[in-house]
């Protein structure tokens, strides 16, 4: 029987955004950081003055590499030390002498910087080319075109939504839509067709909107980042771009899923006699844990092929990193890969 826990609704996840949207503010680019004695950073503009807001960690290493071009010249990747610049402005010995420093370097650089804040953290510092794709913003997209999607076909269509969270940074949207279909090969078992979108509202990921399928039997799910309808998006250019091609996606996930669930059938005939000696060799590759490792074999559930390396990777996806989101995703999405990249299963044989 398949896991229908940890599902939510759009309408949750919209109230949660929007309730984490009150409390962002954004200061572009006509504005200009600067510390206080104190280590804090304030938002300048002519007159006026905002804050004080501490720096996540994110926004502190983004600014230092942003300020490295004042102290080692345009045209380098060189950054600031911003691990040190951290403890040293919540030294009070320190803060004055390295918030002295900061300004001059924000003085002499001729970068403009688009800050976002959350409540009195300041959690992004980002050029001002950087395309804003909030979370709210995407999940009523998607809402959207469901809707669309069921007036289109004449009925209701509204998909599960499991195993999906919302922050102040980052969303992980996951929904199916079910079919109560018996597959081919004597698998008495639902699949389900559907998609996982992925946004990141502070410069350290991309706009991702991915077709996937569910098997219902063990509650595995694999994404696809290969096809055509696949979306990887940086967040630079058009905004309203990104979300008219998140509904064209959606629009033709559960036609995709047809043609994966094809791919993961066909798997079943590709042999792996030595699959747990490739597991160990993807093991030490990846840097998994020896329990992450057995979690990926017990998944296999005994079959010695691509589909119970496919398996077996997204059951130790959701549950061994159910409280990771980017490592379960990044699992996922390499399954997804087993299924539509020959060359990436070559070498894995080949490796073994």
């Amino acid at each position: 029987m398949f896991n229908r826990t940890n599902t939510t609704t759009f309408a949750s996840l919209i109230e949660k955004a929007r309730d984490f949207d009150s409390r962002k503010v954004d200061f572009d680019v006509d504005y200009k950081p600067g510390f206080a004695p104190s280590g804090k950073m304030f938002m300048g503009k002519g007159d006026q003055e905002v804050g004080p807001f501490d720096l996540s960690d994110n926004a502190l290493w983004q600014l230092c590499n942003r300020l490295g071009s004042g102290t080692f010249g345009k045209g380098n990747n060189k950054s600031l030390p911003h691990e040190a610049i951290g403890l040293w402005l919540k030294d009070e010995a320190y803060a004055p002498h390295v918030a002295g420093l900061l300004n001059d370097h924000i003085e002499r650089t001729d970068k403009k910087h688009f800050v976002r804040t959350y409540e009195n953290t300041a959690r992004a510092v980002l050029s001002g080319r950087y395309a804003t794709v909030q979370n709210t913003d995407l999940l009523e997209k998607v809402d959207e075109a469901i809707t669309l999607l069921g007036q289109q076909a004449g009925k209701d269509v509204t998909p599960q939504i499991f195993r999906s969270t919302v922050t102040p940074d980052n969303l992980y949207l996951r929904f199916r839509f079910l079919s109560a279909e018996v597959m081919p090969g004597g698998e008495n078992t639902p699949y389900g067709f559907g998609a996982l979108i992925t946004n990141d509202e502070i410069g350290r990921g991309r706009v991702k909107v991915l077709p996937g399928l569910w098997r219902g039997s063990c509650d595995n799910t694999g994404y696809f980042e290969d096809g055509d309808m696949a979306i990887n998006m940086r967040h630079v250019g058009d905004q309203h771009l990104i979300a008219q091609n998140i509904a064209l996606v959606i629009a033709h996930s559960i036609k995709l899923g047809g043609e994966y669930l094809n791919m993961l059938m066909a798997s079943k005939k590709i042999e792996l006699p030595n699959i747990f000696s490739i597991i160990s060799n993807m093991a030490e590759s990846e840097g998994w844990s020896v329990e992450m490792t057995d979690t990926v074999r017990l998944g296999t559930e005994g079959q010695n092929n691509l589909y119970g390396l496919f398996n077996g990777i997204t059951y130790a996806a959701h549950t061994y990193h159910a409280d990771n989101q980017d490592a379960m995703t990044g699992m996922e999405i390499k399954a997804g890969n087993l299924l539509t990249n020959k060359a990436y299963v070559a070498r894995l044989i080949n490796e073994d």
